[in-house]
């Protein structure tokens, strides 16, 4: 080959290089490196150093919006990449007012096991805010452990009775 001559193989790799370059030159300004349409804000942080020193007297799992009700079914949302997840909060009765629980929830095959901060005080209940499992399926057992105490529910989402679609 002569000193200076291209071969189709450099030309097709300048010319890769030169199409990513004009991709990455027109996206990133435009979605932060994601071509997707999501504005929102990533979520505050839920974790917190370790839990309060109170004596947790009962723990629940429940929906991740309204008041909180004991066992109340999840919610079916979809994230900022298009992914299916089911969503839901943990409760705990204390003698004290807890501004962060220990404790370990297992969701299918998702595990948090970080302490969570308390986000709200409705009623006898402390609450978390939502944690949210990636899934296609309406229903999910999950096991939660806090101050000594256990719960273990199958959170599924409310299907309206007219569908006709039975949770698995």
């Amino acid at each position: 080959m002569v000193a200076g001559s291209d071969s189709a193989g450099s030309r097709s790799a300048r010319a890769l290089g030169i199409g990513l370059a004009l991709a990455l030159t027109i996206a990133l300004p435009l979605g932060g490196g994601c071509l997707c349409n999501n504005t929102d804000p990533p979520p505050t942080s839920r974790e917190c150093e370790a839990g309060s020193a109170v004596t947790i007297t009962a723990l629940e799992l429940g929906a991740p919006t309204g008041t909180f009700t004991p066992g109340a079914h999840a919610d079916q949302v979809r994230g900022g990449q298009g992914l299916s997840m089911l969503s839901f909060r943990i409760a705990v009765q204390s003698a004290g007012e807890p501004t962060c629980i220990d404790q370990r929830t297992e969701a299918g095959p998702t595990i948090f096991g970080r302490p969570l901060l308390i986000a709200s005080h409705e009623g006898d209940w402390w609450v978390t805010a939502p944690l949210y499992v990636i899934t296609s399926s309406v229903s999910i057992p999950v096991s939660t452990t806090s101050g000594g105490l256990s719960v273990t529910r199958t959170m599924s989402i409310a299907l309206p009775a007219d569908s006709g679609a039975d949770a698995p």
